[in-house]
C-alpha cells in the first residue's frame, strides 16, 4: 500500500517538474518573441528649412513627452562638415526616431546642390515607430504624424528626392 502511494507521489512530482519546464520554455520563448527587431511599423518623412530644424527636434520631444516617452537628442559632424542631427523617445515598450534622411549624393545636384559622397539632407527628417516590446508602434507613429502636420510642419508619406527640391517646387 505504502508502495503505491509513493509512486503515485512520485508521478505526481514528475507531472510537475514537466509543467514547470514547459511554462518556463514558452515564458522563454514568448519573451525572445516580444523583443525580436522588426521593422518600422509606420514611417514618414517632414521637409522644412534647415533653419527650422530645432523647432522640429523640439516638437518631436515635446510629443514624445506627452506619449509619456523619456528622449534623447544627439548630433554627428561629418568630415565633410555636414552635421546628422537625430532624437529618440523610449517609452511603453515603443521607439520613435527621427532623423536627417540620408541621401546618396547622386541626386540632381540643380536641386539638391552637388555632393560627392552620401550625406544628411538639413531639409528631410525621416520619422519612425517601432515596437521594442508589446506597444502599438503604428497608433504611436499616426499620433505623432498627426501632431506634427497639426503643428505646421510638411509632412509626407513617401521621402522627397531631397528637402530643396520641395522647397524649390514650391517657390
Amino acid at each position: 500500500m505504502f508502495k503505491d502511494a509513493d509512486q503515485e507521489r512520485a508521478g505526481y512530482i514528475r507531472r510537475f517538474q514537466a509543467m514547470k519546464v514547459t511554462i518556463l520554455v514558452l515564458l522563454c520563448l514568448v519573451v525572445l518573441a516580444s523583443c525580436a527587431p522588426g521593422g518600422a511599423a509606420v514611417e514618414f518623412y517632414v521637409v522644412l528649412k534647415p533653419r527650422d530644424t530645432t523647432k522640429l527636434i523640439t516638437a518631436i520631444k515635446s510629443t514624445a513627452a506627452e506619449e509619456g516617452m523619456e528622449t534623447a537628442e544627439g548630433r554627428t559632424r561629418f568630415d565633410s562638415a555636414n552635421t546628422l542631427r537625430f532624437v529618440e523617445g523610449r517609452g511603453h515598450g515603443l521607439k520613435l526616431w527621427a532623423q536627417n534622411t540620408i541621401l546618396t549624393g547622386n541626386e540632381d545636384p540643380k536641386l539638391c546642390g552637388a555632393h560627392h559622397e552620401p550625406y544628411p539632407d538639413p531639409s528631410q527628417f525621416n520619422v519612425f515607430t517601432v515596437p521594442r516590446f508589446l506597444g502599438s508602434a503604428t497608433e504611436l507613429g499616426e499620433r505623432v504624424f498627426s501632431k506634427l502636420h497639426t503643428r505646421g510642419f510638411d509632412v509626407l508619406r513617401k521621402p522627397a528626392l531631397c528637402g530643396a527640391a520641395v522647397s524649390h517646387d514650391r517657390a
